[in-house]
C-alpha cells in the first residue's frame, strides 16, 4: 500500500492521492507511515511531496545501519564502540559506495562465494540466530564452501541462539562442524544475524529476522571492525556448544524421554512423536551415551536427577 501510493506522489507530483481511489482507513495510515520513514514531506500549504529515489534508498539504508546498532547495543557494553558505529551511519553518504544490497539468498550466497575467489579470508566470525533450511551438503554451496575453509585452516567461529538447538537436524548439523573446527557457542542473548570476514567486510540482513531477504554487503573497516568487536564481547560471555549440552536437554531430547516414560512399548512411543521406531530407538541410544546410561533404567533415573523431566 505505502509503494503505490509513494509511486503516485512520484510520478503525479502536486496530485491528491486520494485520486488512487482508496479509502481513508487504507491511504491515512499509509501516508502517515511515509511520512515517518522520510519518504513523504508535507509542503507549507499541506500538499505531499515524494523525495526522490536516490534519496530515498541512502536514508532506509542509514535507518537499517541504525537499527543494527540498536540490536547490538542491548547486548554488549561497547557503548564507545557503538557510538562509533553510528556515526558511520549518520555519514552514509560515505559509506552508500561501499554498501551493496543483495536481494534474496541465493544473490547473498553467489557474493559470498565471489568473495572468496576474489579475496580470501582468514578468519570467519558468524552470528546465526535461527536454524537453517535442511543441509544437503552435495547442493549446499556454502556448507561445501565451509567444509573447505575448515581443511584448508580459517578460523571460523559462530555464535547460535539457544533456541536453535531446539530443532534436532539443525543440532546434528551444528555439532558436526563445530568438530570439524567451526567453533560454536551458545549465547541466550537476544541476538541479530550477521557475518563478518577479517575485520574488513560484513554481511547484515536486509530485514531483521527474515535473512532470506537479502543482505547488505558493508565493505568498509570501520563498520567491520565495530561489528567484529561486539561479537567478540558476546563471544567472552557465551558458552562452548559441547559445554552447554552436557548439562542441558534440546527439546527433542525431553520430548524423547516424556515418551519413553509415559508409554509402555517403543511403538506407542513412537507413534506418539510421531517418528518411526527405529528412530525413537535411536534417540534413546544417543541419550545413554550422552548419559552414560547402562540401561534405561538407569537413563531414567540419571535424567530425573539432572532435572530433564
Amino acid at each position: 500500500m505505502e509503494e503505490q501510493v509513494y509511486r503516485f506522489l512520484l510520478t503525479s507530483p502536486g496530485q491528491d492521492p486520494a485520486a488512487l481511489g482508496l479509502g481513508d482507513a487504507q491511504l491515512e495510515p499509509a501516508v502517515s507511515r511515509l511520512i515517518g520513514l522520510g519518504l513523504v514531506t508535507v509542503t507549507a500549504d499541506k500538499g505531499l511531496v515524494a523525495e526522490r529515489p536516490e534519496a530515498t534508498l541512502e536514508l532506509l539504508v542509514q535507518r537499517r545501519i541504525a537499527r543494527i546498532v540498536t540490536d547490538l547495543r542491548d547486548v554488549v557494553t561497547a557503548r564507545d564502540r557503538v557510538g562509533a558505529l553510528t556515526t558511520e551511519a549518520d555519514q552514509a553518504a560515505g559509506l552508500m559506495a561501499r554498501i551493496e544490497r543483495l536481494y534474496g539468498s541465493d544473490a547473498v550466497t553467489d557474493r559470498i562465494l565471489q568473495d572468496w575467489q576474489l579475496e580470501p579470508a582468514s578468519e570467519v566470525r558468524a552470528v546465526k540466530s535461527r536454524p537453517r533450511k535442511p543441509i544437503y551438503p552435495r547442493t549446499d554451496r556454502l556448507h561445501t564452501n565451509t567444509l573447505f575453509n575448515l581443511r584448508r585452516g580459517i578460523r571460523y567461529r559462530t555464535l547460535l541462539s539457544s533456541s536453535t538447538l531446539d530443532d534436532p537436524q539443525y543440532l546434528d548439523h551444528v555439532r558436526a562442524l563445530h568438530k570439524l573446527g567451526d567453533s560454536h557457542r551458545v549465547t541466550t542473548d537476544a541476538i541479530q544475524e550477521i557475518l563478518v570476514y577479517d575485520r574488513t567486510r560484513a554481511y547484515v540482513p536486509l530485514e531483521a529476522g527474515n535473512p532470506l531477504a537479502g543482505a547488505l554487503r558493508i565493505q568498509d573497516p570501520g563498520v567491520a571492525a565495530t561489528l567484529t568487536d561486539l561479537f567478540d564481547s558476546v563471544w567472552e560471555r557465551s558458552t562452548d556448544l559441547e559445554l552447554y549440552l552436557l548439562d542441558r536437554a534440546t527439546a527433542n531430547e525431553r520430548k524423547v524421554l516424556d515418551a519413553l516414560r509415559d508409554h509402555e512399548t517403543d511403538a506407542a512411543a513412537a507413534r506418539h512423536l510421531n517418528i518411526s521406531v527405529r528412530t525413537f530407538r535411536r534417540h534413546v541410544a544417543d541419550l545413554m551415551v550422552r548419559l552414560n546410561a547402562k540401561s534405561r533404567f538407569q537413563l531414567a533415573a540419571t535424567a530425573k536427577e539432572m532435572g530433564w523431566f
